[in-house]
């Protein structure tokens, strides 16, 4: 990543291109090369706020019993409890688990 970073500075710094002329020497988009000069980077932007971040505790006492533990399994106790969460949005947030 940091790599990355110093070579957008030097792209923008010391050649002078504009994020349009970086995006098409790099293939990163303008916006992300933009954030990147600017500092910012994908692991300093906060994290997005889940339905199920107020299961987690839940979730994750349920993976500790039963390592094995599948997403469907995880959706079918979530449904029996009356969660209405969709089955996709449970194994997104199972994969880290």
């Amino acid at each position: 990543m940091e790599e990355i970073r110093q070579r957008i500075l030097y792209l923008r710094d010391v050649i002078g291109l504009s994020f349009y002329q970086i995006e098409e020497q790099t293939g990163i988009s303008r916006k992300r090369a933009a954030k990147i000069y600017r500092g910012s980077s994908t692991n300093d932007m906060r994290k997005r706020f889940s339905l199920l971040d107020k299961y987690d505790p839940l979730i994750s006492n349920w993976f500790n019993e039963y390592p094995s533990l599948r997403a469907l399994q995880v959706y079918k106790w979530l449904c029996e409890r009356g969660v209405k969460v969709s089955y996709p949005l449970v194994v997104k947030y199972t994969k880290e688990l």
